[in-house]
């Protein structure tokens, strides 16, 4: 589920790693 949570898909963002 990397990218996926807020940032739409960017697995450098801590937001998107969940």
């Amino acid at each position: 589920t990397i990218g996926e949570n807020l940032t739409g898909g960017r697995p450098d963002k801590h937001e998107a790693i969940d």
